[in-house]
């Protein structure tokens, strides 16, 4: 996709926000929502992937606040690990990226206080349990991803895949295990930089089952970031197919899974007040406002 920097809507203050996916994906329908009432005209725009967005902003980077029209948001997925995600730079004109605090988009979706409020919800208590057991069957496989994305991130290849099989990451020394024979990491272990890979694999495995689950095998809501941190679109989907939780009508439209994602989000956007909406939602509405008012 093309991107005009220097086109006549930028300097009639047209000003773009970039997120990641495509016309059909989550992003711009809830940024969609969240700016139609913007007192300046900002146009979201996806444009692929976390890299693709990430390289763009880079490249407008250089131009200084008073003529910087666009600006650009992603996920936090595994990529922001040990960065200082503080939005004041934003705020300062100093970058013009802004990472979400949580995961993913989706994983504000999963906070059962806004999820609750959505008309579609038929079940909340069972919305509750259910949404507790899949993140307990998928809490040391979750895990296990972030031990090996931030061995992957530190050797800046691509030489070892997420796991998806829950069966084999069914508890903590399972994954330990796992992770162990992994070949990939196995070979690791003839290299100088990585002889001692199973310290590091036991270090950085104890150090995200603290954050996510408080150190605790048995999640509990309030305990730990599990709800920030875990694969929050897959987490979605999995409530959004499960029978019971939300009305037949919906499950039976012929909608696709993403469809019925983006038609609970949309509707709990516009049934939302303003001190409704997650906090996160609202701050980045305003600090995208409040530089837009710098643009001259």
């Amino acid at each position: 996709m093309s991107i005009d920097f220097v086109s006549g809507q930028f300097r009639n203050h047209v000003v773009y926000l970039y997120a990641e996916g495509d016309e059909d994906s989550l992003d711009p329908v809830i940024l969609r929502h969240l700016f139609a009432n913007a007192t300046k005209s900002i146009v979201i725009r996806p444009i692929g992937s976390c890299n693709s967005v990430e390289s763009v902003a880079t490249a407008f980077q250089p131009y200084d606040d008073e003529h910087q029209t666009a600006f650009f948001l992603v996920d936090k997925d595994y990529h922001h690990q040990g960065e200082v995600l503080d939005w004041e730079c934003f705020r300062n004109g100093d970058t013009n990226l802004i990472v979400w605090r949580k995961k993913g988009l989706e994983n504000y979706f999963i906070d059962l206080e806004f999820l609750q409020k959505s008309q579609f919800i038929s079940q909340p208590n069972q919305l509750r349990q259910k949404l507790l057991e899949y993140c307990q069957q998928r809490l040391f496989l979750e895990i296990a991803n972030y031990v090996i994305v931030n061995i992957r991130e530190t050797l800046k290849k691509n030489w070892i895949q997420r796991q998806n099989q829950l069966e084999l990451f069914s508890d903590y020394q399972s994954a330990l295990n796992e992770l162990f024979n992994m070949k990939e990491f196995q070979d690791l272990e003839t290299r100088t930089c990585f002889s001692k890979i199973k310290k590091e694999i036991c270090s950085l495995f104890e150090r995200y089952y603290s954050e996510m689950s408080d150190g605790r095998t048995k999640l509990e809501y309030d305990r730990g970031r599990w709800l920030d941190m875990m694969d929050g679109k897959l987490i979605l989907n999995y409530l959004l197919s499960s029978s019971g939780l939300f009305p037949q009508t919906l499950r039976e439209t012929g909608e696709s899974g993403r469809e019925k994602m983006n038609t609970i989000a949309s509707s709990l956007l516009k049934s939302s007040a303003e001190e409704e909406l997650p906090l996160d939602f609202t701050e980045l509405k305003e600090m995208v406002i409040d530089r837009c008012k710098k643009i001259k």
